[in-house]
């Protein structure tokens, strides 16, 4: 069973509060040809790519999930969509943009792994072209996930969620209980995945960036798109290849 297999089915449910036209409007300022290729870094159930395809451009989505990437087919069929690792990406040719949200880069395994997923995208990017992601924050790792349990529920599921943080490297261990209903009966099947998101402090970010051709151009609240403040929880980085 592959990770997120019990979340693809209701991730969008679960994440409705998500913004993503404002997030959406906000790429468009960068990638300003509707003419572009752009790749879709971590590409989920497809939310992003279906937005971007609307608005005039042509989008690659690549998921380690297959569940993630059947859900994104069902919203964009014509999408060229790829089941790939960040770390062994590979495509047929170069993109004029790329961007990865919501956080998908803090779900790989270590920091080198996140140098070897920039070196990837980097290495397919054009010159002169961006590369737009976010990244949680200490603050959130913290004191929101921490060791909190979250419970999220709707019509067809109810999700259990509980982290367990460890505060040597502010990684957070979490675990899921997805109940979803059986038909119309009152009796509910269980799954259950457990992952880990790691933290990407800013300073790390500041070496593995230029080391692969990337230059920071700006720094936002991913969530407001705003100036970050204190208790910012997702760190929206604007970065342009070399």
């Amino acid at each position: 069973m592959s990770q997120y297999y019990s979340l693809a089915n209701y991730y969008d449910s679960f994440t409705g509060n998500v913004d993503y036209s404002r997030r959406a409007d906000f790429l468009v300022r960068f990638f300003n040809d509707k003419r572009l290729l752009l790749l879709d870094a971590g590409c989920g159930t497809g939310t992003m790519s279906k937005l971007m395809i609307s608005k005039g451009y042509d989008v690659i989505g690549i998921d380690n999930s297959p569940e993630m990437l059947m859900n994104a087919r069902m919203k964009n069929p014509d999408q060229m969509l790829l089941l790939q690792d960040l770390t062994e990406l590979d495509l047929y040719g170069t993109v004029q943009g790329a961007f990865c949200l919501q956080d998908t880069l803090n779900h790989l395994p270590s920091v080198h792994d996140v140098d070897t997923a920039m070196g990837r995208i980097s290495l397919f990017l054009e010159s002169g072209c961006y590369f737009i992601f976010d990244v949680n924050t200490l603050y959130k790792h913290s004191c929101i996930l921490a060791n909190n349990a979250f419970v999220f529920q709707n019509e067809e599921a109810y999700c259990v969620w509980q982290n367990n943080y460890h505060q040597e490297n502010a990684s957070v261990d979490i675990d899921l209980d997805v109940f979803s209903r059986i038909g119309n009966s009152q009796r509910y099947d269980r799954c259950s995945e457990s992952f880990r998101e790691i933290l990407i402090p800013p300073d790390i970010l500041d070496r593995i960036l230029p080391n692969n051709q990337l230059s920071i151009e700006m720094v936002l609240d991913g969530d407001t798109l705003e100036a970050v403040y204190e208790k910012t929880q997702r760190l929206l980085y604007v970065t342009r290849k070399k």
